[in-house]
């Protein structure tokens, strides 16, 4: 316990995971909790400050149910509801929190999406209207999804997330964690060390997913566009507030984080086959960064042997950003429930 009877938590990784999750039980339980969140890498050397923004579920499908919907359904809703929140203030300004509309190219026989009621203005365009053929929509493609959602920049997201962990209170401590042993001083552990968990737990099942984007200067550029039909690559032309980010790639397995540049050129040509003025685009940079996929996330409480008890939540892939909030939720109804428990084997 910390001075004055508080319970001190600590939460491993500071990726959007990890920082959602610090933030939300200092605001959920105030003086109650002492939250020191330890990484390795913060911001912006994360997997979340490469992410490509969107907030629309994509990869993942909902598994166990809650109240009548599903986690993952609950968890989306979460995080779509703080953007709601967080777009009707004057933060939107910093996060540079925009509402961007686009299409997603899809093929026949594709049922609607369970997240249609999450986004803005859901509706079915068909490939032969004339607005499809203003992203020149392939062959293969019989309709497009159009819609409005959050793009949400974690360049800017997560040194706010740090700046109000900080003003509630809270520490940061970087260094590199091997054994949950390392963290025994602490009354709970949140394991958010996502792709890390591989070796951390011996969890075998948590697998990178390499993605490698571009980064490009297009102003005159407004809607997005994605094509998430391959398992291979991702097609995806994501405008932000001040870049517009090109991709990509999903290498199941694959660890390279080097920068190839023949996959590069092979990103930009996908894009511009959807937007050919993409083609006079000014390059700015580029990266790559490694999904950490599970075949379903892990979001439980844990008791292992003498460890303290370990709230696990990793293994969101490419969906953390757009799964962060809702997860932060859930975390902190388990670590509440703990608490209460505690007091009464007392």
């Amino acid at each position: 316990m910390a001075s004055g009877g508080r319970t001190r938590v600590v939460v491993l990784g500071a990726g959007v995971i990890g920082m959602a999750a610090a933030w939300h039980l200092m605001e959920r339980l105030g003086d109650r909790v002492e939250v020191t969140v330890v990484a390795e890498h913060f911001s912006p050397n994360t997997t979340a400050d490469k992410a490509g923004s969107l907030i629309m579920p994509f990869d993942v499908s909902p598994k166990g149910s809650v109240g009548g919907a599903s986690r993952v359904q609950r968890w989306a809703k979460g995080t779509f509801d703080l953007m709601h929140q967080l777009y009707r203030s004057v933060e939107a300004s910093e996060l540079e929190l925009c509402l961007c509309s686009g299409y997603d190219i899809k093929s026949p026989d594709t049922p609607e999406p369970w997240w249609k009621d999450l986004v803005f203005g859901f509706r079915i365009v068909e490939r032969s209207s004339a607005e499809a053929k203003l992203v020149h929509a392939p062959p293969s493609c019989s309709h497009l999804w159009a819609f409005t959602t959050f793009m949400l920049d974690c360049r800017k997201y997560l040194p706010w997330l740090k700046r109000k962990i900080l003003q509630s209170g809270g520490i940061f401590e970087q260094r590199k964690i091997e054994n949950l042993t390392e963290l025994s001083d602490y009354d709970i552990i949140i394991n958010c060390a996502g792709l890390g968990c591989n070796k951390l737990l011996g969890d075998q099942s948590v697998v990178p997913v390499r993605g490698q984007a571009v980064q490009v200067r297009v102003p005159w550029l407004r809607h997005f566009v994605v094509d998430y039909r391959s398992k291979d690559h991702l097609t995806y032309i994501l405008p932000r507030a001040n870049d517009t980010l090109l991709g990509g790639t999903a290498l199941l397995g694959n660890w390279s984080e080097r920068q190839e540049p023949e996959t590069a050129r092979s990103i930009q040509q996908q894009c511009q086959a959807f937007i050919p003025g993409l083609a006079e685009a000014e390059v700015i940079g580029g990266w790559v960064g490694l999904r950490p996929l599970r075949d379903e996330v892990r979001l439980e409480l844990e008791q292992r042997g003498s460890l303290p008890a370990v709230v696990h939540c990793y293994g969101h892939g490419g969906q953390g950003v757009v799964l962060h909030w809702g997860c932060a939720l859930e975390i902190g109804e388990l670590v509440e429930q703990h608490l209460v428990g505690a007091r009464a084997r007392l």
